[in-house]
């Protein structure tokens, strides 16, 4: 008998779900070099964002290297509940940075050498522009 009631429930909780539209973000840029290959990075190391990669890849890497990132993400959103209909917008938001930059020590020239900032990405909203109404 608890096993048909568990059945039931589970049952009506697959098809009496709402939809959740969840509008996350992820960052998956970990180097200039890996998104210049669609993050088909796996393979090679020319930097340290290789761990993310392969972490056996940086057995391959030179000397001494160290990498360090932040990004800018503003978030700004709203969203329609599927009870009332109405649109709500999020207030109160707190920003969320990454941003990254490589350096190599002990290149040839026998100081650190560093390299300006691969790349800075953000996202104007969490939520994407099809589900907003």
């Amino acid at each position: 008998m608890i096993r048909l009631i568990a059945v039931f429930t589970f049952i009506m909780l697959a098809v009496f779900c709402g939809e959740a539209y969840a509008g996350g973000f992820s960052f998956t840029e970990h180097g200039a070099a890996a998104s210049g290959k669609a993050n088909a990075f796996a393979g090679e190391a020319n930097d340290p964002s290789a761990i993310f990669y392969n972490p056996a890849g940086i057995t391959q890497l030179p000397g001494t290297q160290f990498m360090i990132g932040t990004s800018i993400v503003k978030l700004d959103s709203t969203f329609r509940s599927s009870t009332t209909g109405e649109n709500t917008k999020l207030e109160d938001q707190f920003p969320i940075t990454r941003r990254s930059a490589s350096s190599w020590i002990g290149r040839t020239t026998g100081r650190a050498a560093s390299t300006p900032p691969t790349h800075a990405s953000g996202s104007p909203s969490i939520i994407p522009p099809w589900h907003t109404r």
